[in-house]
């Protein structure tokens, strides 16, 4: 077991260093009644609490699976039109759903410590393509409610390959971006359902939620495509950035460089960041080790505790692990690296921003050089990124 890190899986683990999440589910059938989904909910509360009760006091994490996944997925039936032309999306079902729970954990006074959502729905111009946004604008409804800044868009600039596509595309996703984080936030702190005491006098607790790269950073960062990744953070201080270390995206094109080189970086540089915030909580989301080589996953690993992804350290920043793929071979390697930074690091709030390209990564007592790079990654190493 690891005495310093804790690590949090989506999945059923295959290493006993591994513990996965409880799964708080908001899903039910859609062709479900109102009543016949709460009836649902009420069934699945003894499991969750008899779960929850196994795992140890401030360790608690769970994962909010299907959270408002059918008011933020037009793929699962949401109306893009209608939320846009109310400026918000309704929660009210969410809330009655997740009730159950909330007054059995408030009863027998069971906070949550971390919590993580993966919800990647919204109503994007990837999500819903220029002929759909085109609709859209024209609803007077809809325009009534933009943003100053969101009035003044061509939608066919909404087209790849346009002069305003980058300037079009920033605005957009930004203010739909908002309501989406303003509904999860509805969710799961103004509504209360998770403000729960432990003891009768006791303060408050609120769990660290985090929705799959939500952010709170510092200074600014970028995804693996060059967009950068504003506010999202559910609670002011909590972050979940991902660290997928190997993801390819046109940030790390025409580099001096291997990309997947850069690709650490630009995984490193989003942890610092969002650490540096004062009393942030940040827990990066990572892949697999195999996802692209385990050694360079490692290298992240390493750098990523020595930065303060410490459950011991202070503070309470956890590896929230996607181990969809073949865990049975993958998490015991995975354990096996964590074992071997199983470290108490303080979260270390003024590390800089590393530059794309340098030749030598340092956090704390550990370095990582482009040579040992190119050394250690030959067998997987293409043309694509430099060299």
């Amino acid at each position: 077991m690891l005495q310093n890190l804790r690590v949090f899986s989506e999945n059923p683990p295959r290493d006993p260093a591994i513990i996965e999440m409880v799964d708080i589910s908001t899903f039910y059938l859609k062709e479900s009644s109102y009543y016949g989904a709460l009836r649902w909910s009420r069934q699945r509360v003894p499991q969750i609490i008899d779960k929850l009760l196994r795992m140890p006091v401030g360790e608690r994490a769970v994962e909010m699976y299907y959270l408002l996944a059918y008011e933020t997925y037009p793929s699962k039936g949401a109306d893009p039109l209608a939320v846009l032309e109310k400026g918000s999306i309704d929660v009210s079902r969410t809330i009655a759903l997740l009730k159950p729970i909330s007054q059995e954990l408030k009863r027998r006074r069971i906070p949550i410590d971390v919590m993580f959502i993966d919800n990647e729905g919204g109503f994007g111009v990837h999500d819903l393509g220029k002929v759909r946004l085109k609709r859209i604008f024209r609803s007077a409804r809809v325009r009534r409610l933009m943003p100053p800044e969101c009035r003044t868009i061509n939608p066919d600039d909404f087209e790849q390959g346009r002069p305003n596509y980058f300037d079009a595309t920033t605005k957009w996703d930004a203010y739909v971006r908002r309501i989406k984080y303003d509904a999860l936030r509805k969710v799961l702190f103004e509504s209360g359902l998770f403000d729960i005491k432990a003891t009768a006098g006791g303060p408050i607790l609120r769990p660290s939620a985090v929705n799959f790269w939500s952010v709170a950073p510092s200074w600014p960062i970028y995804d693996y495509n060059g967009w950068r990744q504003e506010y999202t953070s559910l609670d002011g201080i909590s972050s979940g950035p991902s660290c997928y270390v190997g993801t390819p995206g046109s940030l790390f094109q025409n580099r001096v460089h291997h990309w997947i080189w850069n690709s650490l970086i630009q995984n490193l540089n989003q942890v610092r960041s969002c650490l540096a915030r004062p009393n942030a909580r940040v827990h990066p989301v990572v892949c697999n080790p195999s996802f692209c080589h385990p050694w360079i996953w490692e290298q992240g690993v390493a750098h990523m505790v020595r930065s303060g992804i410490s459950w011991t350290g202070g503070g309470r920043n956890a590896f929230l692990y996607w181990n969809a793929n073949s865990a049975s071979t993958e998490d015991p390697i995975a354990a096996q690296i964590w074992a071997r930074h199983d470290l108490q690091v303080a979260p270390q709030r003024n590390l800089p921003e590393i530059p794309l390209d340098v030749d030598v990564i340092t956090t704390g007592d550990w370095t990582t050089t482009y040579e040992d790079f190119l050394e250690n990654m030959a067998d997987v190493l293409d043309d694509g990124g430099g060299g």
